[in-house]
C-alpha cells in the first residue's frame, strides 16, 4: 500500500532538507571539531573527577564508587585523555595554521632556497616546452616538480579538503594524515569512557552521558565512513603519490604513464615510466619521507619531514627519486643512441617506454636540441582527469 500523496511529498522534502543541512553543516567541520573537543573534555573530566576521584580523596562516598581502585582508574583515564586531546587538538591547530600561511603568504609555498633551474630528472607537464624554457631562466617561473594547481599552485598537491579548510599539499600532508588518526582515536576513547559511565547503575542519575553517547556514536561511524582514511594513508604515506598524479598518470590507463624527462647538459629526453619514479621502494621509506626520518617523529605533528625544507634542493631532482628510476639513470646508454623501449608485454611494469619520435632503428625517446637543430613535437595531451561519481558526500575533491 502506497503512502498518502501528502505524506510522500513531505517525506521527500524532509530527506532533501536533511541532506542539504548535512552538506551545509559539513562545511563548518573545523568549528564543530573545536566544539566537540570542548564538550568531550567536559564530559570526561566531569565523570572522572566528580564520580571517580573526588569521592575517594574527600572521604565522602557519594555513590559507593569511592574506592582506591576507581580513583586510580579515574586518574589514569584523565591522564590518557589529556595526552590524546593534546595530539588530536594540536594536529588540527597546526594543520589550520599552516593552511593559513599557505593561503595568505604565497612565498611560504616553496622554500626560499629552492633551485628552480634544470635538474637531471624532471617531471614532464602539459606544455612542457614552455615550462622547460622557463627553467632556463628561473626568474620567469617558480614552478618545481610535482607542483599542481587547485585554488592556487602548491607543491605535492593532493586535493583541497573542503571539510578541513586546507589544501592537502607538501606542508600539510603530515598533519592532515595525523588529524584523521588522532580524531578517530579521540572519538573512540571518549565513546568508551561514556559507555563505561552509563553501564554502572549507580552513575545513571545524570542524562548528560546518555545524551552524549547518543550523539558520539553515530558521529564516529559517520567520520569513519566518509573520511578517506585508508585511501589517503595508502596514497600519500605508503605509495608516495597524490590523487592528482593517480588521476592523470594511472587511472583508467592501459598501464601507468608517468611522464619524465632526463637532462644531460645538452639534450632533454622524454620517457614514460610504467611505475612511480617517486616511489622510494617500500612503505617504510615512503612513510619516512611523508612523516619524518625516524619512527618516533611520525606522531609529532609539529615536526616537518626533511623533504619540506629541502624541496627543490636535492641533487639531480626536486624531490627524492626511487631506486628503480635511479637504476635506469645509472644503466642507460648515451642519450644520443638510447634504444631503451617497450618490450611488447603490457603487463611488464619493469620497463620504461617512450611515446614520441620512435623509429625503426629503435631510438626510443624524443630529444630537444637546445641549438635548435630538431625541436621536439608538441606532446599529445593527456586525457582529462575523470571525476568519479560519488554516492556519499565526501571531503575529497
Amino acid at each position: 500500500m502506497a503512502p498518502p500523496a501528502g505524506l510522500a511529498r513531505w517525506l521527500a522534502v524532509f530527506i532533501v532538507l536533511s541532506v542539504n543541512g548535512f552538506v551545509a553543516l559539513s562545511r563548518a567541520i573545523p568549528l564543530l571539531l573545536l566544539l566537540n573537543f570542548a564538550v568531550s573534555a567536559w564530559l570526561v573530566g566531569h565523570f572522572t573527577v566528580i564520580w571517580l576521584i573526588l569521592p575517594f580523596y574527600m572521604g565522602n562516598d557519594l555513590s559507593s564508587t569511592g574506592s582506591s581502585g576507581l580513583a586510580a582508574a579515574g586518574i589514569t583515564i584523565l591522564s590518557l585523555y589529556a595526552v590524546i586531546l593534546f595530539f588530536a587538538l594540536g594536529s588540527c591547530l597546526v594543520l589550520w595554521y599552516r593552511s593559513f600561511l599557505l593561503w595568505w603568504f604565497e612565498s611560504s609555498r616553496f622554500p626560499a632556497a629552492a633551485n628552480t633551474g634544470l635538474k637531471t630528472t624532471m617531471q614532464w607537464y602539459y606544455g612542457f616546452d614552455f615550462w622547460f624554457e622557463a627553467r632556463l631562466d628561473p626568474s620567469k617561473t617558480r614552478r618545481l616538480d610535482r607542483t599542481y594547481a587547485d585554488r592556487g599552485e602548491y607543491a605535492l598537491l593532493d586535493h583541497y579538503c573542503t571539510w578541513l579548510w586546507t589544501p592537502v599539499c607538501l606542508q600539510t600532508i603530515k598533519p592532515y594524515l595525523l588529524v584523521m588518526v588522532f580524531v578517530t582515536v579521540h572519538q573512540s576513547f571518549v565513546l568508551a569512557v561514556l559507555a563505561w559511565s552509563v553501564s554502572r547503575r549507580s552513575w545513571r542519575n545524570t542524562t548528560s552521558a546518555f545524551s552524549a553517547l547518543a550523539v558520539f556514536f553515530p558521529l564516529l561511524i559517520l567520520w569513519l565512513k566518509l573520511t578517506p582514511f585508508i585511501r589517503k594513508w595508502t596514497m600519500l604515506a605508503v605509495q608516495n603519490r597524490t590523487a592528482f598524479e593517480y588521476r592523470n598518470f594511472v587511472h583508467r590507463r592501459r598501464r601507468p604513464t608517468w611522464r619524465m624527462a632526463v637532462w644531460d647538459g645538452r639534450h632533454l629526453r622524454r620517457y614514460s615510466a610504467t611505475f612511480n619514479p617517486w616511489d622510494l621502494g617500500d612503505w617504510k621509506a615512503n612513510c619516512r619521507a611523508a612523516l619524518g626520518e625516524h619512527w618516533w617523529q611520525w606522531p609529532l605533528f609539529w615536526l616537518q619531514p626533511t623533504r619540506v625544507h629541502r624541496y627543490g634542493s636535492y641533487d639531480g631532482s626536486d624531490l627524492p627519486l626511487g631506486d628503480r628510476w635511479l637504476d635506469f639513470l645509472a644503466t642507460r646508454h648515451d642519450p644520443g643512441i638510447v634504444s631503451f623501449g617497450p618490450t611488447g608485454d603490457d603487463n611488464d611494469d619493469n620497463n620504461l617506454d617512450s611515446d614520441y619520435d620512435s623509429d625503426s632503428s629503435g631510438g626510443g625517446s624524443s630529444v630537444i636540441e637546445l641549438v635548435g637543430i630538431r625541436p621536439a613535437p608538441e606532446p599529445a595531451p593527456l586525457p582529462a582527469a575523470v571525476v568519479r561519481n560519488r554516492t556519499t558526500y565526501s571531503s575529497e575533491y
